[in-house]
């Protein structure tokens, strides 16, 4: 009875080979799951991060937001960063700042005839005087300028500070100058000398503006009797610190100042903050959750033996319970329970906050999300970070785990192959037997 030699050395180089292949595909499978949990932990770490980076960058002001209320918003905007705290203030708008216009008569019926042949055309902003020669305006070298090559070559010199343009009226072309911006610190006047025939057109110009520069005036409190702020444009920056008006237009002579009343929006700090803590709780469930230890009714977690791990949890955990800008975060009613989880009691917190600030304790540079990110960097670095030096270990670990279930391969067929010819010639001398036994039946 022969054996089935092929059945025989499949099975034999199986059970030789199985145990390191049973190995080798279970370091796989848990290497693979603590690149996995790796990059969960990092992508909710990123989130955290970019979370805090939403209130840190330039402009993200949501924490220590105030806000403000005006009896009236028809002839100014006003804006608040920073934490202002209880201010009451009366303003009253007398003048929005305007640029000065004047508008020039010309003979030309059309914007290529003829503007002047040549002279200087001269231009004088707050004192300062500039001297055109008309002739460099003849840009086509025929001899004369025309008005489209004026406004062309005064906007090259001059449209920085004041700019021309081609208006009609009344069927005339003439050349309007406008001042780029507004207020009596770009008030400007145009000459022209007698050669350009030109003279008494810029002189009438000059004499008989269409608008005239004004400096915008604001006055704290009533008008003339409070304080008269100026200024160039309608814009008045830190009117008193972290408040920026806007003026939209003047009020009149007989109306009653604005009022405005400025307090931290505190509904949209404690909205911030709760923010925040669910993206820091979410990062500390998933940490706790890889790092679990395990019991009997619980498995144990992926990066149960992963020191560095739970070591961020602390890490993260005593920033928290640690002091910042002068006050810890348990003051202002946000504390850690037993559990670990980040908690704010609402009404604490919006009580407390009035008596701090609450950006120096959450932004400033020794402050809450400064320390926090400096320990996020250390995890999450694209080129240094601790994660990305372990998941380049472990895919390292994975690639030599591949090379030796392809080495097991090579391994078996070796086997195989030997076996097969052992059972084979096992086969052959059953069968030589055999006959041999058959001669004496």
């Amino acid at each position: 009875m022969n054996i089935d030699a092929a059945a025989m050395a499949s099975q034999l180089a199986t059970y030789d080979v199985k145990p390191f292949e049973s190995s080798y595909s279970a370091k796989i499978k848990t290497a693979n799951s603590q690149i996995s949990a790796y990059d969960k932990i990092k992508a909710s770490l990123d989130s955290l991060d970019k979370k805090i980076y939403e209130f840190t960058k330039r402009g993200g002001d949501t924490i220590g937001k105030s806000s403000a209320e005006m009896s009236n918003d028809e002839f100014f905007d006003l804006t608040v960063s920073g934490n202002v705290t209880n201010l009451n203030l009366d303003l009253f708008v007398e003048q929005t700042a305007s640029s000065h216009q004047l508008i020039m008569d010309t003979t030309a019926e059309k914007a290529t005839d003829t503007f002047a042949t040549n002279g200087t055309f001269s231009i004088d902003v707050n004192g300062t005087n500039v001297d055109l020669d008309l002739s460099l305006a003849d840009t086509d070298g025929t001899g004369d300028v025309s008005l489209v090559e004026f406004t062309q070559y005064f906007n090259k010199e001059m449209g920085d500070q004041v700019t021309s343009s081609i208006v009609r009226t009344d069927g005339e072309l003439k050349v309007m100058f406008s001042a780029v911006e507004t207020g009596t610190d770009h008030t400007f006047n145009i000459a022209a000398s007698a050669d350009t025939g030109l003279a008494d057109q810029a002189l009438s110009a000059t004499e008989n503006p269409i608008k005239v520069a004004k400096d915008a005036i604001v006055w704290l409190g009533e008008q003339g009797t409070g304080a008269k702020l100026t200024s160039q444009s309608n814009k008045f920056e830190n009117i008193v610190d972290g408040v920026t008006v806007n003026l939209k237009k003047p009020q009149e002579v007989d109306d009653s100042s604005v009022a405005v009343s400025i307090a931290p929006d505190e509904d949209s700090t404690l909205k911030a903050i709760n923010e925040f803590v669910t993206s820091y709780n979410e990062v500390l469930s998933l940490i706790s959750d890889y790092t679990a230890i395990g019991n009997l009714e619980e498995g144990r977690g992926v990066l149960a033996s992963d020191s560095s791990i739970k070591g961020l949890s602390s890490e993260l955990k005593n920033i928290i319970r640690s002091e910042h800008g002068g006050v810890r975060l348990y003051e202002l009613g946000i504390s850690l329970d037993r559990s670990g989880t980040l908690k704010v009691d609402s009404t604490d917190f919006k009580e407390n906050i009035k008596n701090v600030d609450i950006d120096a304790v959450f932004k400033g540079d020794d402050g809450l999300f400064s320390k926090l990110e400096d320990s996020l960097d250390k995890y999450t670095d694209f080129s240094t970070g601790i994660i990305k030096r372990k998941k380049e270990d472990l895919n390292s670990n994975v690639q030599e785990y591949n090379d030796q279930l392809t080495r097991l391969d090579d391994r078996y067929n070796t086997l195989y192959g030997r076996y097969l010819a052992q059972f084979t010639q096992l086969n052959s001398l059953q069968s030589s037997m055999d006959s041999v036994l058959n001669l004496f039946v």
